[in-house]
């Protein structure tokens, strides 16, 4: 028979088994108290983190709305059509949103005056650019101001830069009928304004094919760094002292309008945007819309990482005082090389 002290003790054995229990219990749950705890802190320091990226997104989102806004009233802005009575109208806009090779006239001026069509302005500069986004490359090709070509519509020879005289869509018809291609738009650019392009990019790289100097600025045969529009205008202009002449020139020009366009198109432009677009704005025309600019931009990416660059050379000779460039003997091999750049 038990006693009152074995009871005891077996009562005070499982009151210490029962506190001895409940310290585990606790024990066990502490970790658990102060997890959560540590739960509460991480969801709070994550949703602080989504809060600050949701407001950098805003605020990314908004300066790229305001950079799109800016632009598509830039582009408006430099609208000019070509006259339908001019030249023929094509399916380029169509062309361009399906991802076909597209050809661009880009007419250059040298002395500040865009409108100088109609007005007796000649181009001093006369490049096409081909874009084939099929074989991600396109090229440059640089026409001789001087060649002596059939003006279109005009039944006389002239000076292929005498063309841009009669309005841009005869410059268009003249280069289509010399180069045998279809030009399906065209960028009229004043070649002073790229010396504010340049600074307005912050400088571009540029190779040449020789080293120089000229208006107190050297540049070496190779990779140069042009600082400034200054120093661009005078790394396009120099030609007395080149081997090649104007051809050489026009070497340096393709030179920098590739680097520009690279320039332009890098992410590092976006934060001289509104200079870059000012610039624009104010020396360039074109018969290009937004909506081919931005498919130009999009779909056409590839094409100007890959430019080759090229140029239609000729001979000189006199005729009634007059000096010009015959083309004739180079002139079907470049008709080949842009008729294969267009190939799909």
């Amino acid at each position: 028979m038990a006693t009152r002290m074995d009871r005891h003790k077996s009562e005070h054995n499982r009151q210490s088994e029962g506190e001895s229990l409940k310290r585990q219990r606790d024990y066990q749950e502490q970790p658990s108290k102060k997890k959560n705890h540590n739960d509460k802190g991480q969801k709070k320091k994550r949703k602080k983190i989504w809060y600050v990226l949701g407001i950098l997104l805003l605020l990314i989102l908004l300066f790229l709305g305001k950079i799109y806004l800016d632009a598509r009233q830039t582009v408006s802005n430099m609208q000019d059509q070509v006259s339908t009575s001019d030249v023929n109208l094509k399916e380029s806009e169509s062309d361009v949103k399906d991802k076909k090779p597209v050809s661009i006239l880009l007419l250059g001026s040298d002395d500040g005056a865009l409108g100088r069509a109609n007005s007796g302005g000649r181009s001093d500069t006369m490049m096409i650019l081909t874009l084939n986004p099929s074989k991600k490359s396109g090229m440059m090709v640089s026409l001789e101001r001087d060649s002596y070509v059939e003006i279109a519509n005009k039944g006389t020879k002239d000076k292929l830069n005498s063309a841009y005289t009669y309005g841009v869509g005869t410059a268009i018809k003249t280069v289509e009928q010399l180069v045998d291609i279809p030009i399906d738009f065209y960028a009229a650019i004043n070649m002073e304004g790229l010396e504010q392009l340049v600074d307005a990019v912050g400088g571009v790289t540029v190779e040449s094919n020789l080293a120089f100097t000229y208006e107190g600025y050297t540049f070496v045969k190779g990779e140069n760094k042009i600082e400034d529009g200054k120093e661009a205008l005078a790394f396009t202009r120099m030609r007395k002292e080149d081997p090649e002449g104007d051809y050489g020139r026009q070497r340096r020009q393709r030179a920098l309008v590739n680097a520009i366009i690279q320039k332009v198109g890098s992410v590092s432009s976006l934060t001289h945007y509104k200079e870059i677009l000012t610039t624009v704005q104010d020396n360039m025309k074109t018969d290009m819309n937004w909506s081919t600019m931005m498919s130009l931009a999009t779909k056409y990416h590839s094409c100007f990482d890959n430019i080759e660059s090229d140029y239609l050379k000729g001979t000189g000779f006199m005729q009634n005082g007059i000096s010009y460039q015959d083309v004739s003997s180079d002139l079907p091999r470049i008709q080949e090389e842009l008729s294969k750049s267009l190939e799909e």
